[in-house]
């Protein structure tokens, strides 16, 4: 544990302190088991080798709880005894994916969740083997903690279960037994042991006693085979729960095992309306939200732009909930599409017309390039034919701006040419890929287009292009996709998503949280909708089971609203200094150096602390800017405002002062010596 006086910004800690112990006095970390970071008001764990991003807050005992970033907490939630030996023995994870490990601790939410799974597990009787419904918001680690919940059954309880991990894609079913696989739990054995191979082959591994088996729900297409009754648990984890209990296959799967336990994972919220889900799993036993995940910093927040309203030659037809359900089907079932090219002839038109894709393709492509500091990009088409007219316009745009950019440097200043040799270099490496699933006469149908499919499909053959997409060193840093990567798929450095196709409300939700996950120097995820889609989402989150708030949570934010609430604050708190007889500008403006601030920072501090009801109502005008500047970039506060916001924050961290040192001392004492 690394500890700091309250004025010292607790990053300090990580880049002064820690990174410097790892080089002078390495050996200090050989049987490390995780690290705490701390100033007193707030404090972080993280893991050997991992970056400061991924250092996270410990701000609760329980799931109820509002949540608190104090010192205290963290050690009230991780060096109580019981909890630090939980941590040790069964919440740290080496992932060995990609060629290299790395050494995951769990985070807050899935230590607490996982137990109360476990908890559920233990009463699997008396809930009737329903261990009820997890749902942790898309980006949130939902992956690993199935990890950890088959780990800790697996070692803390008697017998040999079979854990059943339930998917309904191929790529999720992969992604999932991957996960596992580098993760250890297959011991040296390959992911594709376990991988139920056909509906027979499935029925052959139920009949033993895997460890694990992996799955889709298509391979329950045994109706006549006689049920399962096993001498050894068996738990179904069915991830992405919602899509997968309807139809033939579930009841296949019920039929055939009707022991077995089961538990749902979700990455969003379900339909109050959806009462086979909840018939089937149980209800609830934990809600990770978006808004709460945003709040722990175990996502990005995600802001959204309308964009299509502002571009010419867009013509957007009326996205009703029957097109979505029949480009849905389309999605799955490539044989559906000439269905909904039919029942939606019109709709189709408008979409795909050759000036309103050429439009986009233009904005895109300008927009795209103005941020090309901020990671990589994914553009969502409606179809595979208009994805790959799309890319033909996005390369004509593409060439055009970097002729501009090579003509605009031959005519302003040097240090202008600088940045711009820069953009320029960048947009000449970067390198745009289509993804497409193969499907029979795919030649013959682009060929009727026009186009050519071999250059791409021999891309995506001869190279691993999910791997370079991740990797945020590699120039390939826009992909064109409709339906494949649109789940289970992590790019930590994706921050731009285009959204330009109709997609329902839980693949959306899934789509649209491509963009929040937490990476080095990312401040947040940008959605920018060219189809209007977002409205539908935000309209439809009414309809959702309401999270622990009381009501559906949006999980993308007005940008604007964002930066309006904290001039809100900041303007607030100066008033509220001002009714106390101190003027902020003074602090802010003055031009006397440090001692004059430090005297008018007594003098402010004095004022606050005048009654316990002044200063905690000042403390509370101070929190908010602090949170909400994390969620805003350099380019959405002024300097000004930044000033004082700045000034706020030394206030408040001056109040904090009588928070000392050694009453950290005696807490640590108490809860790890006692």
């Amino acid at each position: 544990m690394e500890p700091k006086k309250n004025t010292v910004d607790i990053q300090n800690t990580y880049d002064d302190n820690y990174t410097d112990y790892l080089d002078t006095i390495p050996h200090l970390f050989h049987y490390n088991a995780f690290l705490m970071l701390s100033n007193g008001v707030e404090a972080k764990a993280g893991t050997l080798g991992s970056k400061y991003e991924f250092f996270h807050e410990w701000k609760r005992l329980s799931e109820a709880d509002e949540g608190n970033v104090a010192l205290e907490t963290r050690l009230r939630g991780i060096c109580k005894k019981e909890n630090f030996f939980d941590l040790l023995e069964n919440f740290i994870l080496y992932d060995h994916s990609d060629g290299r490990t790395v050494k995951i601790l769990a985070r807050n939410h899935q230590y607490l969740r996982v137990n109360e799974a476990v908890k559920a597990y233990e009463s699997k009787k008396l809930r009737d083997g329903k261990l009820g419904m997890f749902w942790h918001t898309q980006g949130s680690g939902k992956s690993y903690s199935m990890v950890f919940l088959s780990a800790k059954i697996c070692r803390k309880f008697s017998g040999s279960p079979t854990i059943v991990v339930l998917t309904d894609r191929e790529e999720l079913n992969k992604q999932i037994s991957d996960t596992f696989e580098n993760c250890g739990l297959l011991g040296a054995a390959k992911a594709s042991q376990f991988i139920a191979s056909s509906g027979t082959n499935l029925v052959q591994k139920l009949q033993g006693n895997p460890s694990f088996i992996f799955t889709l729900i298509q391979k329950f297409n045994q109706p006549n085979e006689k049920p399962i009754y096993p001498d050894h648990d068996m738990i179904i984890m069915s991830d992405e729960a919602h899509r997968s209990q309807y139809g033939g296959y579930a009841e296949n799967m019920w039929a055939l095992l009707l022991t077995a336990s089961r538990i749902g994972f979700t990455g969003t919220p379900l339909l109050s309306s959806d009462n086979i889900t909840e018939h089937t799993f149980g209800g609830y036993i934990s809600i990770y939200d978006f808004k709460r995940a945003v709040e722990d910093g175990a996502t990005v927040p995600l802001y959204y732009k309308n964009r299509g309203e502002k571009i010419l030659n867009i013509d957007n037809p009326e996205i009703g909930e029957r097109i979505l359900e029949v480009i849905e089907k389309a999605d799955l079932d490539p044989s559906q599409q000439e269905k909904l090219e039919n029942e939606f002839a019109k709709e189709i038109h408008l979409l795909t017309a050759e000036p309103r894709l050429d439009s986009l393709a233009k904005d895109f492509v300008g927009h795209y390039s103005d941020l090309w500091t901020s990671g990589k990009a994914m553009f969502v088409c409606l179809n595979k034919v208009t994805f790959v007219r799309m890319y033909n316009y996005v390369q004509k745009y593409w060439v055009q701006v970097i002729a501009d950019l090579e003509e605009k440097i031959k005519h302003v200043s040097q240090q202008e040419a600088q940045e711009f040799g820069r953009k320029l270099k960048w947009m000449q490496e970067t390198e745009m890929c289509v993804v497409i699933s193969q499907k029979q006469n795919e030649i013959q149908t682009f060929t009727k287009w026009g186009l050519g499919i071999l250059p791409h499909r021999a891309k995506m053959e001869k190279r691993e292009l999910d791997k370079e997409f991740k990797d945020p060193k590699n120039p390939f840093r826009g992909v064109l996709v409709c339906a494949m990567w649109l789940t289970s798929f992590d790019v930590k450095s994706l921050s731009c998503l285009y959204l330009d196709k109709p997609l329902k409300v839980h693949t959306l939700m899934q789509t649209i949280a491509r963009a929040n996950r937490v990476a080095e120097g990312k401040s947040n995820g940008l959605i920018v909708d060219y189809i209007g889609i977002v409205k539908a989402l935000r309209k439809a989150l009414a309809d959702y089971t309401p999270n622990q708030g009381g009501g559906g949570s949006d999980p993308t934010v007005d940008k604007g609203k964002l930066v309006t609430r904290i001039h809100e604050i900041i303007v607030a708190a100066s008033e509220f200094l001002g009714e106390h007889k101190f003027s902020l500008d003074d602090l802010v403006n003055t031009q006397k150096g440090a001692f004059e601030q430090l005297s008018l920072l007594q003098d402010v501090t004095n004022a606050m602390c005048e009654t316990l009801e002044i200063k905690k109502t000042y403390q509370t005008y101070a929190s908010e800017p602090a949170r909400l500047m994390k969620y805003a970039n350099r380019n959405d506060a002024d300097t000004q405002t930044r000033a004082y916001k700045d000034a706020i924050i030394a206030i408040y961290d001056t109040l904090q002062k009588n928070a000392s040192i050694l009453i950290i001392q005696i807490l640590w004492f108490k809860l790890i010596v006692l």
